[in-house]
């Protein structure tokens, strides 16, 4: 007992005089940031451990302090190398906009053995011709695919002639006159592919910045013969399509659901 209480006299005296008591009698040191830190000073020192243990020589405690400053600062170092890390890997640079497929662009001859019109309809154009202006060709495109609807263009040239026999009321509904018209098409069709069946156009439209009567007096056929001539680039758009890729021709040019393009 005399051993103990001589080695808690020395520590006290190690402690001095002005250090606080514990119950008991013990005293206890206790830390705190120097006095010019200020308030707000990191997390780390206002976490550091208050170290009051009276059997601790003030050499030990400031020996365990400073193992705890030298972990809480490899702490630190961790976390700012892992956030440099994590934001210094391979940053993938923005993908640039897919180009547009291709356009395949081709002449074709001049289309021929135009179809008559329903004969159960009157008036009507039969015995159809059509003669391509400019080179003599109908020149033709292909536009869309990968992942988009396919489009095709039929252009004739200005000065391209139509011809036909009119069937007339004024006949009585019989071979009237042969008339031509001179006129240049730029036409337009959207192709629909079902999961069954051939190819066919969904919407199509024909915009004609010539079309001219030779005699100004059978005007009023205009809206049939434009009607002629886009359902003959119909026909003549997905049948040129078809062969191109290999399909089936349809036997109606025209999808049921079929609509004028705006």
């Amino acid at each position: 007992m005399a051993l103990r209480d001589s080695s808690l006299l020395n520590r006290d005296r190690q402690l001095g005089p002005g250090t606080p008591s514990l119950p008991g009698g013990k005293r206890s040191i206790v830390l705190s940031p120097p006095p010019d830190r200020p308030d707000n000073a990191s997390a780390v020192l206002r976490a550091e451990p208050q170290i009051c243990d009276p059997y601790y020589t003030e050499a030990e405690r400031l020996d365990r302090l400073t193992q705890f400053r030298s972990t809480a600062g490899l702490l630190i170092v961790a976390v700012v190398l892992f956030q440099i890390v994590a934001c210094t890997g391979y940053i993938q640079s923005p993908t640039p906009p897919t180009p547009p497929p291709p356009t395949i662009n081709s002449d074709l001859a001049c289309p021929t053995m135009i179809p008559d019109q329903a004969t159960n309809i009157c008036p009507r154009l039969k015995n159809i011709t059509l003669t391509c202006g400019g080179n003599g060709m109908l020149h033709t495109s292909v536009g869309g695919g990968s992942g988009k609807p396919f489009l095709l263009g039929v252009k004739l040239d200005n000065g391209s002639v139509l011809s036909a026999v009119l069937v007339t009321q004024l006949a009585l509904c019989q071979d009237g006159p042969r008339e031509g018209v001179t006129l240049g098409v730029t036409y337009t069709g959207q192709v629909s592919i079902p999961p069954t069946g051939p190819p066919c156009i969904s919407t199509s439209k024909a915009v004609y910045p010539q079309f001219d009567f030779g005699d100004p007096h059978f005007d009023i056929f205009k809206d049939l013969a434009q009607d002629t001539m886009h359902q003959t680039l119909d026909d003549q758009a997905i049948t040129s399509f078809a062969s191109a890729f290999g399909l089936a021709a349809p036997a109606m040019s025209r999808c049921s659901f079929w609509h004028e393009m705006p």
